[in-house]
């Protein structure tokens, strides 16, 4: 079932063209857009493919994929239980997710195959063939089945080539396992997600903060959104530097310039994007792609319902200096410029 006619884009702020406007915003880095699931979909977004073109996640119930083009499509995933889609392979091609006691692999071409009993499938590799997920730590390959991995906990994350899974034991220990090394522990609470070289973990320590774990410095404590008291790292870009995740209220984002933010002050700060003046109120960020410029999560859309947000970024290739102005877009900029004084 498509449901291409629920999405919305929200928001767009072309903030290029507005240099001329004022010396504040002609600091902001470039431009960026969010996009709802739909209005009252109570939806969420977990994962998102490599390239940020395909989205995953769950909407009234069932296992959705999103894109900008199509919009939500419903997964036909046959099974009695509420299902929700998490992980999606790079090429956005291959989507894993299930239910508390089955999961399934969705392609294109073939549809839904279940590939555990024991739970729910929370990721997959770049490539789609192997996949990880929890009531009990297993990993599938499409080789070799299903196994245990050699722990009693939940598998949330797994490097691109599936060779790294990391997770959280059933006495809330954060483990890194690798088929060469078997398990570490990492001295924390749980591990969400790896970078795609499996050298990168994030996740959650012992005193609700989020930490950025690597074999070199070991785990840093990130700490939490000012003025909050917790965080949980849920995503990691590519290459490790892009941190976000679920504060005490807020969905967060961290890299090492700017610390830790909430992503809707980030989205303000960064590219003149209000998201409290439609009413949205983001409160977690599941997924990132590997170049860091798409994320995905869910909060309230200001109607009571939850919803599943996409924000993609487009950041200037060159950004201007105070009172510059990029010549291809002088009318949208004295437009733009224009309304605010009528409307002021």
């Amino acid at each position: 079932m498509n449901l291409m006619n629920r999405r919305i884009a929200s928001l767009i702020f072309t903030v290029a063209g507005l240099a001329m406007c004022g010396p504040v915003l002609a600091d902001l880095k470039g431009t960026a857009t969010i996009y709802g699931f739909g209005f009252d979909t109570n939806s969420a977004a977990f994962g998102v493919s490599a390239d940020g073109s395909t989205v995953v996640g769950r909407s009234n119930n069932q296992a959705v994929r999103w894109t900008v083009a199509d919009g939500l499509e419903d997964l036909d995933v046959a099974d009695s239980d509420p299902e929700q889609a998490h992980g999606v392979s790079a090429d956005g091609s291959v989507v894993v997710g299930g239910s508390d006691f089955s999961s399934f692999r969705w392609t294109e071409d073939d549809g839904v195959e279940y590939v555990s009993a024991i739970g729910e499938a929370h990721d997959v590799s770049a490539d789609g063939t192997v996949v990880v997920g929890y009531r009990g730590a297993w990993q599938w390959a499409e080789d070799g089945g299903t196994r245990l991995l050699t722990v009693d906990g939940v598998a949330y994350g797994v490097s691109d080539d599936g060779s790294t899974v990391v997770g959280e034991t059933y006495d809330n220990t954060a483990f890194l396992w690798t088929e060469a090394g078997g398990i570490e522990y990492l001295g924390a609470r749980s591990a969400r997600d790896t970078s795609a070289d499996g050298s990168t973990v994030v996740g959650t320590t012992y005193d609700n903060t989020a930490f950025l774990w690597t074999e070199s410095a070991g785990l840093v404590d990130l700490g939490t959104i000012p003025g909050e008291t917790s965080a949980t790292a849920l995503a990691v870009s590519g290459d490790g530097s892009i941190v976000v995740g679920a504060g005490e209220y807020n969905a967060f984002i961290y890299d090492e310039q700017n610390g830790m933010r909430s992503i809707s002050d980030m989205l303000l700060q960064d590219y003149g994007l209000n998201v409290g003046a439609p009413g949205w109120q983001l409160n977690a960020a599941w997924g990132i792609s590997s170049d860091g410029l798409t994320i995905v999560g869910m909060g309230w859309n200001g109607g009571g319902y939850d919803e599943g947000w996409v924000v993609k970024l487009q950041p200037m290739s060159v950004v201007p200096a105070p009172g510059a102005v990029l010549l291809g877009l002088l009318g949208l900029g004295h437009s733009a410029c224009r309304l605010r004084r009528r409307t002021s």
